[in-house]
């Protein structure tokens, strides 16, 4: 069963996101962000790991079940995509605003501004669309 944000996700990284998002809709004109996947349980992680190894489609995680922070209930972290002018935007290249600094850097700033882990810093494996709470964060 999948569980939208926010349920099942730690209240203290609800109200990041909440802040972050606002941040962002301010400092990116044209954009939104919209938080898509909070807790997700071992066998949805295990289907996630399998796309790319044994099922069709690209890798899309490292992360096998229990090793991931969505699986712990309440989630530690939360993934969000950004939305321009109505369309998903899922490259790492989006810049809905024109600027030229992609959006997901943009984003990724203002989350570890608010002392969020932002994923598209990770080495080897960068996840731009995903956010944590540091560990020892309640």
């Amino acid at each position: 069963m999948t569980y939208p944000f926010p349920e099942h996700v730690l209240p203290a990284l609800v109200l990041l996101i909440g802040t972050l998002t606002s941040q962002f809709e301010a400092e990116v004109p044209g954009a939104t962000l919209k938080p898509y996947m909070g807790y997700r349980t071992h066998t949805e992680q295990a289907d996630l790991y399998a796309q790319g190894r044994t099922k069709p489609g690209p890798i899309v995680t490292k992360a096998k079940p229990g090793e991931s922070n969505h699986n712990h209930d309440p989630s530690r972290a939360v993934d969000a995509v950004i939305v321009c002018r109505g369309v998903k935007q899922w490259s790492v290249k989006a810049d809905c605003d024109g600027d030229g600094v992609n959006d997901y850097l943009e984003m990724g700033k203002l989350a570890e501004r608010l002392g969020l882990v932002w994923g598209g810093r990770w080495k080897g494996f960068p996840d731009p669309v995903h956010l944590e709470l540091p560990v020892g964060t309640r």
